[in-house]
């Protein structure tokens, strides 16, 4: 009666699983309660793979497996009882079974065996982009480890660089599985929206900016005084007198205005005008300088740091596949299955894995520390975006040539350069001119002896000053005109006109020097123009080729961490059916590990190379 309840019960749980009986064993049945079964469809879900080469070329099928559970929980006598019609995912079952092994039993087993039949379906993930949409975080953090985790009928393990994993149909879930990161989707970039706040802090901190903010300032200054210089020059002058005449005392005083208005200065003082104008441009352009090489520095720091917590979290998780591989290696050489030599080998090649996870968090903290040093802030901010798979652009070198010309603030800025040292050259030799500038004053005088009372008049005078350089000599002349009260104790005519002149032999040296040195300015701003656009020529060009080359060793390095990824997992079942050693499986994950190392490190220079020619074009690139 106890027999026959027992198989009934079997029948039952495995009609619940989802795990057809297909052949009645006339063996004793394993008595096991449902959550029970669940965990073992759990173990076997943990240790499966999905291989690489199966994904890509798209083979999908269901491996019906035929094994026994012996009396100490390991498989034997495993077979395939029906095949998918491909091999390589036949032995990928086989594997998955025996790689779960040995299985626990409840408490009060009988110690029997059990033949099951079980069936594995393989289906490639689906798409990443079908699952999340572009605005959801896609960073799963790690879990602590243990079994995998069912989700309602069904147990799906998306796919990482770490290795891809199939879905299994399976009972509800027991225990959960660490967490894997799925793979981004490549149509979509980084968060632009988190890097152009990183780019606005990094310029908002950044001091050579600021400097340039307030030379921009200064300039403007510049501007105004330029324009003072067209205007009347207007002084006021107050004075107030006492004094005694014949032992008779007097008072005066006086209020008037003088003024001075250039009249002909041969275009200098225009000039001037447009001169500073033009270096208000220039402090502008220098601005927008400094600004793309901030935004080139915050990118380039910024996909350094994603890539490095990439690459860590990444390794992390393999570092977790080879641990959990060196855990069976070390049961099989505690049971004699394998000699310490292998066992030993295995843990040398794990202890490399683990050291390169260590130089990895050295990079992690290099990485913060150059970007808090972009950012001019002394807490590293959090990032929540990851490095995506890259795109190759519809981009062409004559396209990027003629966006750099058109948006490089160097090439406006020379530009501008040569035209401000035009203009001092222009005002250099207008100096030489003549000079013209009308001359006045007009003032109320009051003045009398302590006796009398005051006596109110006006005095004023106005006339014509010239002035004309004769090489480091000057000459100056005028021509006024003059109405004034005398003043008390004093026989001076109160109107007069008055010619003269004066010759300053050599006191215009300063003024020869300045004109070669404008002539100079000039040559070497034009010189610098010149070299302006033939470095953006080269700059963009190189930034072209390496943004190419960049593509090139990121599908080269693809293609063989694939190829990495693919030997690791017929490395593991080759050992898993006794075709290979244990240490080799290590070993490969080793080899993968460098491989994938040298992925992140491919896509961190695509991105990097893409900011390098985006800046050598001025950012005027629409990616």
């Amino acid at each position: 009666m106890y027999f026959k309840t027992l198989k009934v019960l079997i029948a039952l749980i495995l009609i619940a699983s989802s795990l057809p009986l297909e052949q009645a064993s006339s063996q004793q049945s394993l008595f096991i309660n449902p959550e029970y079964m669940g965990v073992i469809q759990q173990k076997i879900n943990y240790y499966s793979v999905y291989p690489n080469e199966a994904k890509l070329k798209g083979w999908e099928g269901v491996v019906k497996v035929k094994f026994t559970l012996a009396e100490d929980g390991r498989v034997k006598d495993i077979d395939v009882a029906e095949s998918s019609g491909y091999p390589l995912l036949d032995a990928a079952a086989i594997l998955a079974i025996k790689d779960a092994s040995p299985y626990p039993f409840p408490q009060d087993y009988p110690g029997e065996e059990v033949e099951l039949v079980l069936p594995i379906n393989y289906r490639r993930p689906v798409p990443a982009s079908e699952e999340l949409k572009p605005t959801q975080e896609r960073i799963i953090p790690l879990a602590q480890e243990g079994l995998p985790a069912a989700k309602d009928k069904e147990t799906t393990i998306q796919e990482s660089t770490s290795g891809p994993r199939f879905s299994i149909e399976t009972p509800e879930p027991m225990l959960e599985k660490t967490a894997q990161e799925p793979q981004p989707d490549p149509s979509f970039m980084p968060q632009p929206e988190e890097l152009k706040y990183f780019i606005d802090l990094a310029v908002q901190n950044n001091q050579p900016t600021k400097v340039a903010q307030e030379e921009i300032a200064l300039a403007k200054l510049k501007v105004t005084e330029a324009q003072r210089g067209i205007l009347p020059t207007v002084k006021l002058i107050n004075y107030y007198t006492e004094g005694e005449v014949y032992k008779i005392k007097y008072a005066e005083k006086e209020l008037k205005a003088q003024i001075e208005q250039p009249i002909y200065y041969s275009g200098r003082l225009q000039d001037t005008i447009r001169q500073s104008k033009a270096n208000l441009e220039i402090t502008k352009k220098n601005y927008d300088r400094l600004e793309l090489d901030v935004i080139q520095k915050a990118e380039t720091a910024y996909y350094n740091l994603v890539a490095a917590k990439m690459h860590l979290r990444e390794k992390i998780t393999l570092a977790e596949e080879a641990n959990n591989m060196l855990s069976k290696i070390d049961r099989l050489a505690k049971a004699g299955m394998i000699i310490p030599l292998e066992l030993a080998s295995s843990k040398s090649w794990f202890k490399q894995l683990e050291l390169q996870v260590k130089g990895i968090e050295q990079e992690l903290f290099m990485a913060e520390l150059t970007f808090k040093q972009i950012m001019n802030v002394r807490e590293a901010p959090q990032i929540k975006a990851q490095l995506l798979g890259a795109k190759k652009l519809d981009l062409n070198f004559e396209n990027c040539l003629q966006i750099a010309m058109q948006s490089r603030p160097e090439v406006y800025l020379s530009e501008m350069l040569v035209k401000f040292n035009r203009y001092g050259k222009r005002i250099e030799l207008e100096k030489g001119a003549f000079k013209t500038d009308l001359v006045g004053s007009y003032g109320l005088y009051s003045g009398h002896y302590v006796t009398e009372p005051w006596l109110n008049s006006t005095n004023w005078y106005a006339g014509f000053k010239v002035t004309k350089p004769w090489g480091a000599s000057t000459t100056n002349a005028s021509l006024t005109t003059e109405t004034v009260q005398p003043k008390f104790g004093q026989t001076s005519s109160t109107q007069s006109s008055t010619m003269s002149g004066e010759f300053n032999l050599l006191d215009n040296m300063k003024s020869v020097a300045e004109k070669k040195k404008a002539g100079i300015d000039l040559l070497r701003s034009m010189g610098d123009l010149d070299e302006t656009l033939k470095t953006i020529h080269f700059e963009v060009q190189d930034a072209f080729l390496k943004y190419e080359k960049a593509i090139l060793q990121l599908n080269t390095a693809e293609g063989e961490m694939n190829f990495r990824r693919t030997e690791a997992e017929i490395t593991k079942t080759r050992a898993m059916v006794g075709e290979g050693s244990y240490s080799g499986v290590i070993e490969s994950l080793y080899s993968f590990s460098e491989a994938h190392s040298r992925y992140v490190q491919a896509l961190a220079n695509y991105y990097i190379s893409l900011a390098n020619l985006k800046k050598a074009c001025g950012y005027g690139l629409q990616i």
